[in-house]
């Protein structure tokens, strides 16, 4: 049984921590409002440029976006695959969300040993702590708070996936992250990057009244904006994936000050019963002293 100065060391250590967790959530709110804000508003534009290129794609169409690559230099079908997680942990079963449904839709595509026809780029620590539990081939690490400009950082990016593509060296290209839905909802999504999905793209077209006119020509207009294309849908992962590890920092923050609410509650109340219980002990012993002389 605990003594009462234990409980009160205790009791101090909770509040200390909830303090922590408190300034956490103000923080992870914050950021998670500015965060949520830059995805909704790059939605929109998401959804016109889809519907672009859905107008744009015709069936006799030929780009080195649009074509799958079969086999790589040594006849053999690879996949890259660019894992989007967070730095630090603190923010619930995110990390653990979206690498679970990786290693299992990794085992439905490839089979249990995945590791030989996957390769990965890394965007975040927990990702390459993933990398490195299961061996896993990682051509490229980047982590999220080494991102001083996401500009340059996405253009490299970019630059690396489409051109390992383009060498025949995978054959299809993933994107791998948290969706934001909501506040309370974020899901584990997996994304064809590369070749680009022209149903996807297709069931997105909007109509449009009269005839495109296109200049310099069709050839040159598809060429730009497909790699705009592929550029706003890193550039969405990446905001979807930092809006969602924000929005599940603050939830956890806030479950984490509840919670150190209720035990601090408990600790006193066990305080004070012990406290009361050793006055009244002290009582009855003064009384039984005084009636024995």
């Amino acid at each position: 049984m605990q003594t009462l100065k234990e409980i009160k060391k205790r009791v101090g250590s909770v509040k200390n921590t909830q303090k922590i967790t408190n300034a956490m959530k103000l923080v992870s709110s914050a950021k998670f409002n500015k965060a949520g804000k830059a995805v909704v508003g790059a939605r929109p534009y998401r959804q016109a440029l889809d519907g672009l290129i859905g107008q744009l794609l015709q069936p006799d169409v030929e780009h080195k976006f649009l074509q799958a690559k079969q086999t790589d230099a040594q006849g053999e079908q690879k996949t890259l695959v660019l894992l989007f997680t967070s730095d630090r942990g603190l923010c619930g079963a995110l990390n653990a969300n979206m690498l679970k449904h990786l290693e299992k839709t990794l085992r439905t595509k490839h089979g249990d040993n995945f590791a030989s026809s996957v390769d990965f780029i890394a965007i975040g620590r927990k990702a390459q702590q993933f990398c490195r539990k299961y061996k896993l081939n990682c051509i490229l690490e980047q982590s999220r708070v080494e991102q001083l400009d996401p500009l340059v950082w996405q253009r490299e990016l970019l630059k690396t996936a489409s051109e390992k593509f383009q060498a025949g060296h995978y054959n299809k290209v993933y994107l791998a992250y948290q969706l934001f839905v909501s506040g309370l909802k974020q899901v584990p999504t997996w994304q064809q990057f590369l070749p680009i999905d022209t149903e996807t793209t297709a069931e997105q077209t909007t109509e449009q009244a009269g005839e495109m006119l296109l200049e310099p020509d069709r050839k040159q207009v598809i060429d730009r904006i497909l790699n705009q294309h592929l550029a706003n849908q890193l550039f969405c992962a990446l905001l979807n994936s930092s809006a969602s590890e924000h929005c599940a920092r603050m939830n956890a923050m806030d479950s984490a000050t509840n919670n150190a609410k209720k035990v601090v509650k408990e600790l006193t109340l066990q305080y004070n019963r012990g406290r009361q219980a050793a006055i009244t002990k002290e009582l009855i012993e003064i009384t039984a002293g005084v009636q024995a002389v």
